[in-house]
């Protein structure tokens, strides 16, 4: 059959007649020749059909993909086009697209973007807390292993957003991170958590001794307990908010320094006690949205 069959000049030497081998050695072509290969020979033509050659070659190219997020994120594309695809998210700006990745849960194009010399410590950590934000823990898991995250970005961003929708999964991913201080801005993170009725997370930041144990959040978690279990480390809550309430006026002149979650600690204490009082519930709700399997703006 190969005998009948008007082959390239530069193909000649090459092809075996197997359609597997010949697959694999159509994909060491470059994009332009393999095209044009695919068309000019019905052998050739044949085994592209199936996109065999395109597959090979995005294996090559991209080896930091494996084969099931080549399935996954193909979804109901050509193995050409998603190539095209690929090329394309490759030769973008890592420092303006991988953000935009991340946010869209795109762990291909994080792969092959952070693998860019070019990406940025500012974007990488941007690209956490979008991450983080709408639950991608397979990003955040990718994202930390890169030694230019600061998981601590931005008054640990990316945390107290995993905190505001109750990501135990991704709050344990940033919190087990040596170079993340959950006690910054005087603990913010387990402040956020009580605010946000986050029972479980506030036990795990009490039991993490990098928080500070400096009574700043009595007044919060005083609340938050009342409407949950006591979950003090030490269990003596009570006597510890009662030397709080005898200190309170001179850590009024150190709160007015704090910036706590909404800038202005006086206002934001005063609210809380507000809503204490007239018994609402001041814990906050957020939800989560996820784009349900949108592809980014990088077709062919």
């Amino acid at each position: 059959m190969l005998k009948e069959q008007t082959l390239p000049s530069y193909l000649n030497k090459y092809i075996t007649g197997n359609r597997d081998t010949d697959a694999l050695v159509l994909s060491y072509l470059d994009k332009n020749s393999l095209e044009a290969a695919c068309i000019v020979n019905t052998y050739l033509a044949k085994i592209c059909e199936d996109g065999i050659p395109w597959r090979h070659k995005i294996s090559r190219e991209f080896p930091m993909l494996n084969n099931e997020e080549l399935l996954k994120y193909k979804r109901d594309r050509s193995w050409k086009k998603y190539h095209s695809y690929l090329v394309a998210v490759k030769n973008d700006d890592p420092n303006r697209y991988l953000p935009i990745a991340a946010d869209a849960g795109q762990i291909d194009s994080v792969k092959i973007l952070l693998n860019d010399p070019r990406a940025s410590p500012t974007a990488i950590n941007r690209s956490l807390h979008k991450a983080s934000y709408k639950g991608y823990s397979e990003i955040v898991k990718l994202l930390l292993k890169d030694e230019r995250t600061d998981p601590s970005f931005n008054n640990n961003y990316a945390l107290r957003s995993a905190i505001q929708y109750g990501d135990i999964e991704i709050v344990k991913l940033l919190l087990d991170n040596k170079r993340l201080d959950p006690s910054v801005r005087y603990n913010n993170p387990l402040n956020t958590a009580i605010l946000y009725g986050q029972t479980e997370i506030v036990k795990l930041l009490l039991d993490d001794k990098r928080i500070l144990d400096d009574g700043m959040w009595l007044p919060l978690l005083d609340e938050f307990n009342r409407e949950n279990m006591e979950i003090l480390r030490d269990g003596s809550f009570e006597e510890r908010l009662q030397e709080y309430n005898k200190e309170v006026e001179e850590r009024e002149a150190q709160m007015k320094e704090i910036k706590d979650l909404r800038g202005n600690p006086d206002k934001f204490f005063e609210s809380i006690k507000e809503k204490v009082l007239k018994g609402g519930d001041f814990h906050q709700k957020a939800n989560r949205h996820k784009p349900q399997g949108k592809s980014l703006n990088h077709e062919a």
